[in-house]
């Protein structure tokens, strides 16, 4: 009896610990860490739009964003990614630099763009979230990554209905 139970738990011990070292392929990783500085660039731009217009939707949004980077952040640190959050306005990924310049400036035009700002922002992340989605992902992930999409759907109906008023 004893000896049985000392099997078990050698059994469930090595599960987890096998379960524990599993990895992501290297298209996941940049994958996740591609989404872990898109999820800061809608925050970094719906900052400065808030402070800018000081309409609600952007600072509950750049807040909901900080949530959704800070979900993305952990898959990275538990998949052992290596990575570099750089202060607001700045991005390793130059491509996301260039697209928060333009839209930050876009958004600061006039309060009608910086709601254009928000869907563009949004519908962009859907994309991309949908992308990642049809990948085989560990189911964590792929929760989280569900997650933010419901997410995005939240904040581009919130400034359809800006625009719409």
């Amino acid at each position: 009896m004893k000896r049985t139970s000392i099997v078990i738990l050698i059994s469930v011990l090595l599960t987890v610990a096998l379960s524990a070292g599993e990895g992501i392929t290297e298209s996941q990783e940049e994958g996740l860490l591609y989404m872990l500085e898109e999820e800061k660039l809608a925050r970094d731009v719906y900052t400065v739009l808030g402070e800018n217009w000081n309409i609600r939707v952007f600072s509950n949004i750049a807040s909901s964003e900080e949530e959704h980077r800070s979900r993305v952040q952990y898959l990275a640190d538990k998949y052992r990614l290596d990575y570099t959050i750089l202060p607001p306005g700045d991005f390793v990924d130059p491509d996301l630099q260039s697209l928060y310049d333009q839209l930050t400036a876009q958004g600061l035009s006039s309060l009608t763009q910086a709601f254009e700002v928000g869907k563009a922002i949004e519908v962009l992340d859907i994309q991309d979230l949908d992308a990642m989605i049809a990948q085989d992902f560990p189911e964590d992930i792929e929760v989280v990554l569900k997650a933010l999409r419901r997410g995005s759907e939240n904040h581009l109906a919130a400034f359809e209905r800006q625009l719409n008023r």
